[in-house]
């Protein structure tokens, strides 16, 4: 069984909110990233998410490559 603290964050789930709500930064305020989360977020808000082809692959690298959330712990 898998036990879980509240600090503790799924990559699985890091990684289907990159896949479908990438654009927004979601999967950034999930891990922590907040600063990267909100960067994310306004250029999508000032693009009308015109620039959504430019993040689409950034998401999809940073779903592949990240491995720690905010505070530097593993995600598990």
């Amino acid at each position: 069984m898998l036990t879980m603290n509240d600090s503790d964050r799924f990559r699985w789930l890091f990684v289907l909110l990159a896949i479908f709500f990438g654009q927004l930064g979601i999967h950034n305020f999930y891990a922590g990233h907040n600063f990267r989360a909100i960067c994310q977020l306004i250029l999508t808000l000032i693009s009308f998410g015109y620039l959504a082809w430019i993040m689409i692959p950034l998401n999809i690298l940073e779903a592949i490559f990240v491995l720690t959330d905010g505070d530097g712990k593993k995600l598990a």
